[in-house]
């Protein structure tokens, strides 16, 4: 539900043509704090698609989390293994955002 509520916010920026200033940690405390936040609202997101999916079933929603969890623990570390062979990866990506924030569509 958070997530909706960050892309609708962002589409209605994106739809008045006005940008606003977004506030970043100053501190390394304050990056450390929001990336906790931002890794806890996206696990419970994980959680809840999860549960909706099992229809109300307790041995799907075990079995959903059981699975999810190792799919994204493995698929990080495969991605950070292709981005530490191949460090175009990371130039494209980084590429990709710095695109993006320019076209102006984000930020």
């Amino acid at each position: 539900m958070v997530l909706i509520w960050i892309a609708v916010k962002l589409l209605r920026q994106d739809a008045s043509g006005e940008g606003r200033e977004v506030r970043h940690g100053t501190t390394l405390w304050e990056a450390i704090w929001v990336i906790i936040v931002a890794d806890i609202i996206m696990s419970l997101d994980n959680v809840l698609a999860v549960a909706a999916a099992a229809h109300g079933d307790l041995a799907l929603v075990i079995f959903g989390i059981g699975l999810s969890i190792p799919v994204v623990v493995l698929g990080a570390g495969f991605l950070a293994t292709l981005m530490n062979r191949f460090q175009w990866i990371v130039w494209l990506g980084g590429g990709i955002l710095v695109g993006w924030r320019r076209d102006g569509s984000r930020g």
